[in-house]
């Protein structure tokens, strides 16, 4: 979108992998992008959706008020709802968008929450073995060993036993 556009220039691009987006807080990268809004390197912000900027409502419409209040103003431009926070008329669908976008972000952790505390009820570990050296799991979800890997992670063991 923006190498379409020859007026255009990309100021960097703001990811907060793996943070949720339901907190201001812990997006180090959003924070720091609001920061050089402030500082004039940035007039527009071009995102996903809405629910990729913000999933918290107050924290949407108060961010993208405070952009509009800068000198020069900073638009946001959510590119899923075809949507910026330039045109005023924009702010009610604004907020709605992002009320919609809390309220799923809610019912996806509840269920997440949920799930887990079943998962303990029926006594099935919630461990992943993805990166786990020596351990997999079967096809019941049990936590079994890997001999062939196994036996890297007891030479380690008696490795670091040795040395202390």
């Amino acid at each position: 979108m923006i190498e379409k556009n020859p007026k255009w220039a990309l100021a960097g691009i703001y990811a907060d992998e793996g943070v949720s987006a339901t907190s201001m807080h812990r997006r180090v990268d959003f924070l720091r992008m609001i920061k050089d809004c402030r500082s004039g390197k940035i007039d527009l912000i071009i995102t996903k959706s809405v629910s990729r900027f913000a999933r918290n409502t107050r924290d949407c419409l108060d961010v993208v008020r405070q952009l509009k209040m800068l000198n020069p103003p900073v638009s946001v431009f959510f590119e899923a709802e075809n949507l910026n926070t330039i045109e005023s008329k924009n702010e009610f669908t604004l907020g709605v968008m992002s009320l919609v976008a809390q309220g799923e972000s809610e019912q996806k952790s509840a269920a997440i929450t949920w799930s887990i505390i079943e998962r303990f009820k029926k006594g099935i570990p919630i461990i992943s073995t993805h990166n786990l050296l020596g351990f997999d799991k079967d096809h019941l979800g049990q936590i079994v060993i890997v001999e062939e890997e196994a036996n890297i992670v007891r030479y380690i063991y008696d490795s670091l036993y040795v040395r202390f």
